[in-house]
């Protein structure tokens, strides 16, 4: 798989591994928030949002539900990266990491393909017919 690869090589590249999977993980926090509440920013900032969504939806399908970011951040801290969604048992998805409740896997992928789509609509909505 494509994003294993990209995963792989820059693993290779970073030399402060811990530092970079933070850097990761913040930048996945910031785009998670701003994929859920960008239908509340003023227009000119929506546009990318508009975008965004059908993008993640897109590479979650092809990537066995999993985003490459979750992927890289796992990699750089040298944590195991189950290959299949269904098999997660533990903290390993980044929703489970950030709000620390357990949730089945199927529950936080469907509420999150929700609540990106909810906030998407909003968007094209806010941006395109307004």
């Amino acid at each position: 798989m494509i994003s294993e690869k990209i995963v792989d090589y820059i693993d290779n590249c970073i030399v402060n591994k811990k530092l970079f999977a933070d850097i990761v993980y913040y930048i996945h926090t910031t785009l998670i928030t701003y994929m859920c509440l960008a239908y509340l920013l003023p227009k000119k900032f929506i546009y990318l949002n508009t975008l965004l969504f059908p993008i993640v939806l897109i590479h979650w399908l092809t990537n066995k539900h999993y985003c490459i970011l979750t992927q890289l951040e796992f990699k750089l801290r040298g944590q195991y990266i189950p290959s299949n969604f269904e098999s997660i048992h533990d903290d390993s998805l980044f929703v489970k990491r950030a709000i620390n409740i357990e949730l089945t896997n199927k529950f936080i992928y469907l509420f999150s393909a929700g609540l990106f789509g909810y906030s998407w609509y909003k968007s094209i909505k806010k941006y395109y017919l307004k």
